[in-house]
């Protein structure tokens, strides 16, 4: 394993044990960055890749951030992610920022069903089927630029939609101003060159909404951010399996 490892006062580490960290690090993980809690005696994971799949339909990457793992996988769209994982969605609440690359608006039945609109965000009710949610379903050649973030309890109100280009001053994403991720091309979390300033927006946009889940369904990539491992490994076996020849 090798491992960048620091300490919490900001002091690097480098001679951490490797059998302990082997023991704080999930099983196939290769490298990352990691900091080591003096008081815990603990290494907290910051960010790695942990794998590459490549199977006969598609690759599927799998990382960890934090208490959150995420895939990507890049021959699936949202369409495949309900029809698969939607335990992942029915019984829960959905917080919609996207919706074909535009502003989310609501069906008659989601309306009928409680679902409301406030400043650019669809909040869905407790979702009942699979058969009210909205979304692109084009196929897996056609970008879907759907973005949900999933909730086991109604989310309070996330804030608006950030307007503008949220690199210049002033104008980045924070608490009641989110950045709609998916619409960015270079929004793909297993890549560490162009993407890894919008990673960065998001994972910091992630840690202040804390959804269970986080879906969406960009340029390249189907992405799947979960922090209940439980779910997380049913997901990605779910959505592996019809890739495998």
């Amino acid at each position: 394993m090798q491992f960048i490892v620091g300490r919490e006062d900001g002091k690097f580490k480098r001679e951490f044990a490797e059998t302990t960290l082997a023991k704080a690090v999930p099983a196939g993980m290769k490298s990352g960055i990691a900091v080591f809690c003096p008081r815990h005696e603990a290494v907290l994971l910051k960010c790695a890749l942990v794998g590459k799949e490549d199977l006969a339909g598609g690759t599927i990457y799998t990382g960890i951030r934090g208490d959150y793992h995420w895939l990507t996988s890049t021959e699936q769209y949202m369409g495949d992610f309900v029809r698969l994982c939607s335990d992942a969605v029915v019984g829960r609440y959905l917080a919609i920022t996207a919706i074909d690359s535009g502003s989310p608006w609501l069906t008659e039945t989601q309306r009928l069903v409680g679902w409301q609109l406030h400043s650019g965000i669809a909040y869905s009710h407790r979702v009942s089927s699979v058969e009210e949610l909205y979304y692109q379903r084009d196929g897996n050649d056609c970008p879907g630029y759907d973005e949900w973030y999933v909730f086991d309890t109604p989310p309070q109100h996330l804030g608006e939609i950030l307007c503008g280009n949220p690199f210049a001053e002033g104008n980045t994403p924070q608490p009641g101003r989110l950045l709609v991720m998916v619409g960015w091309a270079d929004f793909m979390l297993h890549s560490d060159d162009d993407a890894q300033t919008i990673n960065e927006m998001f994972w910091r946009q992630l840690d202040w909404i804390r959804p269970k889940v986080y879906v969406s369904d960009g340029r390249d990539n189907l992405i799947c951010v979960c922090r209940d491992l439980a779910l997380f490994e049913s997901i990605h076996a779910r959505l592996a399996a019809p890739l495998k020849p």
